[in-house]
């Protein structure tokens, strides 16, 4: 649990002088709750809340009306299905840039990618410039049921393809593709980077 850096946003959300809302199940292991006694209870206060595990109608109330997302993941996330519901809400997210949360979410655009807790709050402070509606634009194009099954069926058209070529072919259509995945992520990097190099004084 302490892995996800909820202590880090209370901080961020007391530093930028804006309320949070701190919700998700805490489950009944001694880590877990040592880490809640020590890190994050301390931190709570009328500005600062911890409301429990929340039902899908919550959820989705709470990150419609929420100014922005706060994920202070201290590990490289292998997905997040939470920032992709916000950005659908029209919610900007703020996060660590590790793992693929560093993919989902385009800096400046529908959040931002920070490095410290400084640059969190500074960040939560700018979270009014995000426009709502290109997030949910960025929700429906990128992680949306109907591009996701046209992205598997373009790959099982491609796979279908590939088993009708030579040996030979096949082997270079597979370098060839390896080529253009690490090409298009390097220059998604490189845009990161370049958003990171210039950071815009906040409020």
């Amino acid at each position: 649990m302490s892995g996800k850096g909820f202590h880090l946003a209370l901080d961020a959300a007391t530093q930028a002088n804006i309320d949070l809302i701190l919700g998700g199940a805490l489950f009944p292991y001694p880590e877990h709750e040592r880490y809640f006694a020590d890190e994050i209870a301390p931190r709570l206060d009328r500005h600062r809340r911890y409301v429990g595990a929340c039902d899908f109608a919550r959820k989705r109330r709470l990150l419609s009306s929420a100014r922005c997302l706060v994920m202070p993941s201290m590990v490289a996330e292998p997905s997040s299905l939470v920032a992709m519901e916000a950005l659908a809400c029209g919610t900007p997210v703020i996060a660590f840039d590790r793992g693929a949360l560093g993919e989902i979410i385009e800096h400046g655009k529908s959040g931002f990618l920070v490095r410290d807790v400084q640059e969190m709050a500074d960040a939560i402070a700018s979270a009014n410039e995000i426009d709502p509606a290109f997030c949910r634009h960025t929700a429906r194009t990128r992680f949306s049921r109907s591009r996701m099954a046209g992205d598997y069926f373009h790959l099982y058209e491609r796979l279908a393809a590939m088993d009708k070529q030579p040996a030979n072919t096949l082997a270079e259509t597979i370098r060839m593709d390896e080529q253009e995945t690490v090409s298009a992520t390097q220059q998604a990097h490189q845009q990161i980077e370049m958003s990171n190099a210039a950071p815009a004084e906040r409020q």
